[in-house]
Parts: C-alpha cells; structure tokens; sequence
C-alpha cells in the first residue's frame, strides 16, 4: 500500500507529553508498538509518495508541533539533526590538560573536563612522583605516608601497584623494634 492509497478517517489527538499530533491505527506502516502513529510522519509520507524509513524524523522548521502545513515539515536523520545544533555549541577549556573542546549549550554549565580521563586524574587526591614515593616506601610505613598526605594507606599501596613500585614485605616495620626490644634485654 501506497501513502496516496491511504483512505482511513484519521482523528487526531495530541500527545500531552510531546505536544505532537497523533493517531491511532495498528494497521499504518507507520504504526509504533503501541498502534499510535504520528500524524506529521504521516503527512511527511504523502508529500514524499513514500512511507518514510525507521532512521527518518520529521522536524517542525518553526518548532511548533501544532503547525503542520507542509513547509513548516522537513524531513532528516538523526546524524543530520546532531550536526546541525553543532554552530550553537559552546567552547570550554579543560582546566587539568588546557585543551578546548566544544559542548552543547544544555551541557554549558555541567562539563568541567574534555573527557572522562581527564577528569579523574584531576580528581586525584595523592599525586607524588614516583621516585619520591619509591623511596618513601622503604624508609617509612605505608601508614606513615598516607597520614603525610591525607589519603589512606590503601591509595598508596595502589598507586605503588599501578607505578610498578615494590614494597617492603609485610612484617618488616616490626622486625627492627623486637630487634632493638631483645638489644635491649642482652644489656
């Protein structure tokens, strides 16, 4: 069945969460799961002498969903929509690597990073180069450098296992004081 072989008595109703015009008829080619078909893709179909295709959206040009005189429908992809709004974006600057990146305007005052790594390396608590803790690690507790720097015990092994840094075995900070306790005790 054509678009133009279409003889159905549509009656319309508006969707009150879309604000979009529809109707229902489970037999349309058109027709979503639940029978309701919108009439704008409807009459998109009969300018075009097609039924549109599952990847095609139909836009109103002056956005209102109420207005379907013909040139105000126009017929995109979702590719197409996506690039369109892409001159309106706003440009931020990442404050942890400094490079610009673009964002949709809704997004303007939630992105603070360009992406994802970034942003956690940014929210790093415990930054330290690792030569400086490689040698940490073996003059003092793990506990000891955690309370230096306000972290717990466990970020630092962690970061020890991510920079490939060995540490002390578990144990050794208590050998020298039983060896310093029976020193003690021969005296």
């Amino acid at each position: 069945m054509e678009p133009c072989d279409y003889q159905r008595n549509i009656q319309s109703i508006t969707n009150p969460e879309t604000g979009q015009q529809e109707f229902k008829d489970p037999q349309h080619p058109l027709a979503r799961k639940d029978g309701m078909v919108m009439l704008s893709r409807h009459l998109m179909s009969l300018c075009l002498g097609r039924w549109l295709h599952p990847g095609e959206i139909v836009i109103y040009r002056d956005g209102n969903p109420q207005n379907l005189a013909s040139e105000n429908l126009e017929l995109t992809t979702l590719s197409k929509l996506a690039h369109r709004f892409r001159g309106n974006s706003a440009i931020l600057h990442c404050p942890y690597c400094g490079l610009p990146f673009k964002v949709p305007p809704s997004q303007k005052n939630r992105r603070v990073y360009h992406n994802d790594t970034c942003r956690r390396l940014a929210l790093r608590k415990f930054e330290i180069d690792p030569e400086e803790l490689r040698q940490m690690v073996w003059e003092i507790p793990t506990t000891q450098i955690a309370s230096l720097y306000g972290v717990s015990d466990k970020a630092v092994e962690k970061r020890c296992r991510a920079l490939g840094i060995s540490k002390p075995p578990r144990g050794y900070w208590t050998r020298p004081e039983r060896e310093r306790v029976s020193q003690e005790e021969q005296v």
